[in-house]
């Protein structure tokens, strides 16, 4: 197979197969409110700190203060105040928003989630603790490191806010059904929802990750859960994040599986495997059949192919901010052609 070789951002290069070129070259990386080239370059960037971007130039902007949809004018169509975090993103008929925010009481926080229409209006919200307790859930107890006013104590992290897909084939779980609703948070767990947000279908912790260090759950269309597994079990009992020397085989990969028995369908991990941890953040996406995007927190976005079982393309660019290289919650990968014409960009 003839190979291309690509330059990123004048800082790496890396090989991609001339049969994945075509389609690769029709994305444009998203980064927060950042755009990306898929080779790292800097497009553009927006106002806000979680953006989604529409064919008709506007776009959604989110920020620790408010929500906001603007006009391919940059006007404001509407607003709504509150503290946005991690990720907003589109149902797959693109109609609608959903965002992860919180709510405070005294010095503590709890997560908040909100359906909204493209219009402004919140069709669905709910809290966190509602949700635990009909799970049977306890709540955290996490020190925020930078507290948020007089707020240094949280009893939930969600960190991933999606909606099942169409289905193909048959005999799928009950709770895996079109339109429901997949959250996930660090230790608690992964809940799926009726789409009002209101009742608990399912819940479950994942055997393969070490207190259930998970981020960016979703449902694929075969009905598999896709994560990014912050720390894959190995049967250490200890816990550290930041790994020292007596705890050197921590390591992060990219787990699809079935979920009614947890058996991993495909999965990626580096080899040797401890050269890969990202021990917060990051995300999966899967882009087709056989790609996979992933970031890890500060290094950069991958592909990677199931077929040819290697990384086809190594994005730092993306986490390159001009300070220096900065932690991504979220890296997506987009065809913003529609997006860049009404802006005549």
């Amino acid at each position: 197979m003839r190979l291309i070789l690509l330059a990123l951002s004048g800082l790496f290069s890396f090989i991609v197969s001339a049969t994945d070129l075509p389609f690769l070259q029709t994305l444009h990386l998203v980064n927060g409110c950042q755009l990306f080239s898929i080779t790292g370059q800097v497009v553009a960037r927006f106002p806000g700190v979680i953006c989604v971007f529409f064919e008709d130039g506007s776009f959604v902007s989110a920020s620790d203060t408010h929500i906001r949809y603007f006009s391919k004018d940059d006007a404001i169509l509407w607003e709504h105040p509150g503290h946005f975090r991690l990720q907003v993103n589109l149902t797959p008929d693109r109609k609608r928003l959903l965002a992860l925010s919180s709510s405070f009481e005294g010095t503590t926080r709890q997560d908040k989630f909100l359906v909204l229409d493209l219009n402004g209006r919140v069709l669905h919200s709910q809290t966190s603790l509602p949700l635990l307790r009909q799970a049977g859930v306890s709540p955290l107890r996490y020190n925020i490191r930078v507290p948020i006013g007089k707020v240094d104590l949280e009893v939930s992290h969600f960190n991933s806010f999606y909606e099942i897909p169409k289905l193909s084939g048959a005999g799928h779980p009950e709770y895996l059904r079109e339109g429901n609703l997949i959250l996930n948070s660090l230790e608690l767990g992964v809940f799926i929802l009726t789409p009002d947000l209101q009742k608990v279908l399912f819940h479950t912790k994942f055997p393969n990750s070490q207190l259930h260090r998970v981020h960016d759950v979703q449902v694929t269309s075969a009905g598999n859960f896709l994560y990014f597994n912050n720390l894959v079990f190995t049967g250490q009992a200890s816990y550290v994040p930041i790994a020292g020397s007596l705890f050197s085989n921590n390591f992060s990969a990219v787990h699809e599986v079935r979920p009614r028995t947890y058996q991993i369908v495909r999965n990626f991990q580096a080899e040797p495997k401890e050269t890969f941890y990202s021990w917060v953040s990051a995300n999966v996406q899967q882009l087709t059949d056989d790609l996979w995007l992933f970031t890890h927190h500060l290094n950069g976005t991958y592909i990677y192919s199931h077929s040819q079982k290697k990384l086809i393309l190594f994005v730092p660019g993306t986490h390159f901010q001009e300070t220096g290289f900065g932690p991504s919650q979220q890296v997506r990968a987009e065809n913003l052609s529609g997006f860049m014409r009404a802006r005549k960009m």
